[in-house]
């Protein structure tokens, strides 16, 4: 098992809520001073609060846990199960830092995105017992591996493009 605590989780939820309050009351001094850039101010920032919201209570899992045959994952209102023969990659995240973010890829659903640094040795040592029960997971928490193959590939092809 690794993840955040379910004080962790009260936390996050609250912290959600202050930013939801606040897009009260940005909307309360739009409606009271009816200023055309603060009601576009307060629209813009809806949007964003709405989006963190729903990437914090409802796609992020802040736990996960691993027996034989299930990996399972909660987070702060959803959770879930599915069979570790049907995961694919563990990534870093392309949406949200990949430092902060990694994201389970499985072939029977929606990517599970779980809030874990990449540098996290518990979360490493996760990641090896799901190899371990799973030979066929790739594993890929290194971001700049993956700019560095990009890389090796435009250089190895670049002499036979200079050539014509």
């Amino acid at each position: 098992s690794a993840g955040l605590s379910e004080v962790g989780r009260w936390l996050l939820i609250g912290f959600v809520g202050i930013f939801v309050l606040s897009v009260v009351f940005v909307w309360i001094f739009a409606a009271i001073l009816r200023q055309t850039g603060l009601v576009i101010f307060a629209t813009f920032w809806t949007l964003v609060v709405a989006q963190n919201a729903y990437q914090l209570l409802l796609r992020g899992s802040f736990e996960l846990t691993l027996d034989n045959e299930y990996l399972g994952w909660r987070g702060a209102f959803l959770r879930g199960r599915t069979l570790v023969s049907t995961l694919r990659r563990v990534r870093p995240s392309r949406v949200i830092s990949g430092s902060v973010a990694q994201v389970i890829e499985r072939s029977d659903g929606r990517p599970i995105v779980i809030w874990a640094y990449r540098t996290n040795k518990n979360f490493r040592t996760f990641c090896r017992a799901l190899q371990e029960r799973n030979p066929a997971l790739e594993v890929r928490l290194d971001r700049s591996s993956h700019w560095l193959r990009i890389v090796r590939t435009w250089l190895s092809a670049a002499p036979r493009l200079w050539r014509r």
